[in-house]
């Protein structure tokens, strides 16, 4: 990112309107557990609830939401109406500010897709990684490596939170050590 580029600052972490914590039966209990496997009922939109884990975590830092497709990561971007980075798409040169920012550790929310895991944060506080089981976490080539494995190693150097959502606990969910909880 140019250095002439100020980076944006994005102020308190808001919400978009819509369904509540209460409202989708969000395990607030959960909250006090640094790594999370939350369990995504069929017809609750993981895109929320990764956006609510988000905000309640950012008092502490930065969080990374990390997901499967593009379309997903803009799902769970159109979440934050106080604005996020977007990590897995070329900026337009008016908006390298939000990225720079993001590496900085000025704006509280990075959004991306797999490769998105190794992206900079100077206050990382928790990773999070939407519909951990769906297929566009995995490297098609050789390793096949699991972006679930790359994050939780990432949060035990950091110390940071993981929290991983899906609808169903894949192996390398179950593997991370988390506490389980229902949405």
């Amino acid at each position: 990112v140019p250095a002439d580029i100020e980076p944006a600052d994005s102020g308190d972490v808001v919400l978009a309107s819509g369904p509540s914590g209460s409202d989708i039966g969000y395990p607030f209990a959960l909250l006090n557990h640094s790594r999370r496997l939350l369990l995504v009922a069929p017809g609750v939109d993981t895109a929320r609830v990764a956006a609510m884990e988000a905000s309640v975590i950012t008092g502490k830092g930065q969080v990374l939401i990390l997901c499967p497709t593009k379309k997903i990561a803009g799902n769970v971007a159109a979440q934050f109406e106080s604005g996020a980075a977007r990590l897995d798409v070329k900026p337009k040169a008016d908006d390298l500010s939000t990225t720079r920012a993001f590496a900085e550790g000025k704006l509280a929310v990075g959004i991306g897709t797999r490769a998105a895991v190794l992206w900079p944060a100077a206050n990382l506080a928790a990773i999070i990684v939407v519909d951990e089981d769906h297929p566009g976490h995995v490297e098609a080539a050789m390793p096949n490596t699991n972006v679930v494995d790359v994050a939780a190693e990432r949060a035990t150097v950091r110390d940071c939170d993981l929290v991983v959502l899906g609808r169903v606990a894949s192996a390398a969910a179950l593997a991370t050590g988390s506490k389980v909880g229902v949405v």
